[in-house]
């Protein structure tokens, strides 16, 4: 296997982020919770286009990570996904919460 260069080696991190805030989410709007992202109220009705969505934010923020360490300062990336990493956690924190309390 190919090892990912260091500012995409967060990428699993975010995937599997994303991956546990679309269960949770699912779950807590199919019991009765509602969506308080305003950016996403009109797409959390789509299952397709809430995964499509997610996937995508993932890829901008892979390429936004890679560019940075390209063509900006060599640890950008690392920064970039290290944010994206703990802006994720806030909502899967916060469905967990929702399910569990």
């Amino acid at each position: 296997m190919i090892p990912l260069p260091p500012p995409l080696s967060l990428s699993p991190v975010l995937a599997i982020l994303a991956g546990i805030d679309i269960a949770s989410t699912r779950h807590v709007l199919a019991a009765g919770g509602v969506e308080l992202n305003p950016f996403m109220v009109p797409i959390v009705g789509s299952v397709g286009l809430f995964y499509l969505v997610k996937v995508a934010v993932i890829l901008a923020i892979c390429g936004l990570a890679w560019i940075g360490s390209a063509y900006l300062y060599p640890r950008a990336g690392t920064v970039v996904m290290t944010s994206a990493a703990l802006i994720f956690t806030l909502p899967v924190v916060w469905n967990l919460a929702v399910i569990f309390a």
